[in-house]
């Protein structure tokens, strides 16, 4: 009897074993999260890229969110935050941006309303390529450990963990260099370098595909009255382009 058991436990051990190989060797947390975004492995290649912690700090948190009209060169206020990060455009339904006390929906200028209460979310990826119905997001296990994928609905504003979630540690940490709002077809959103950072910029570029020159979209133009502002994480919404803003130190 006893040789039986341990007979079954060794094919159990070899089962778990061999379904354990299959899932580390299946598609990495990008190709699950283009699946999601209905990205390809090129795209989710171009709105991928190492953020430094060290010089600007992650996630970068403005006081506003701020829209540029890239036709008419203006800036307006959408909202003043006190402390936002993330924005990404949820087409009709407006700009979704990330407070540290939940999400919330930026429908007009100056007029918010909380999606989802609670802290952890981390960043804001884009909505799902089923009709955009759900907004994909990374956010914190309350219990602690590696962050994971999630599914918010926006019409509910539920939240459900998504079907896909990272495999190990290290892919998790590849989610906060992911910024799918920053690509609109082949024209992705790059901020201007200044003293040597990937931080705040003065000015909007297009990095086009490789061997392609770069095109300037067009210079920040300040607000009126409102001073100098350093600005972060640009997404599309539409033609025009939404970003998180501080006034410069």
């Amino acid at each position: 009897m006893n040789r039986k058991v341990l007979r079954l436990g060794v094919c159990v051990g070899v089962v778990l074993f061999a379904v354990e190989g299959l899932a580390a060797s299946g598609p990495s947390i990008l190709e699950r999260l283009g699946k999601l975004l209905g990205l390809d492995k090129g795209s989710m290649a171009r709105v991928t890229r190492p953020r430094s912690a060290a010089d600007c700090g992650w996630p970068v948190k403005g006081t506003s969110l701020l829209k540029l009209d890239c036709d008419a060169k203006t800036e307006s206020l959408l909202w003043r935050c006190e402390e936002c990060w993330s924005p990404v455009s949820v087409g009709d339904a407006g700009i979704a941006v990330i407070r540290k006390d939940g999400l919330w929906l930026v429908e007009a200028p100056e007029k918010a309303r909380k999606l989802v209460d609670g802290p952890g979310f981390v960043s804001l990826l884009g909505l799902t390529v089923d009709g955009g119905k759900s907004l994909v997001v990374v956010r914190e296990r309350p219990e602690g450990g590696r962050p994971v994928l999630g599914l918010v609905d926006l019409s509910t504003g539920a939240f459900a963990a998504a079907p896909t979630q990272p495999a190990t540690n290290e892919e998790a940490k590849k989610l906060g260099h992911v910024r799918p709002a920053s690509l609109q077809g082949t024209r992705l959103l790059s901020p201007v370098e200044r003293g040597g950072k990937q931080c705040g910029a003065r000015e909007v570029r297009v990095e086009p595909e490789r061997g392609k020159a770069k095109e300037r979209l067009c210079e920040f133009q300040p607000v009126p009255d409102a001073g100098s502002w350093d600005r972060f994480d640009p997404a599309w919404s539409g033609d025009d382009v939404v970003y998180v803003a501080k006034p410069l130190d």
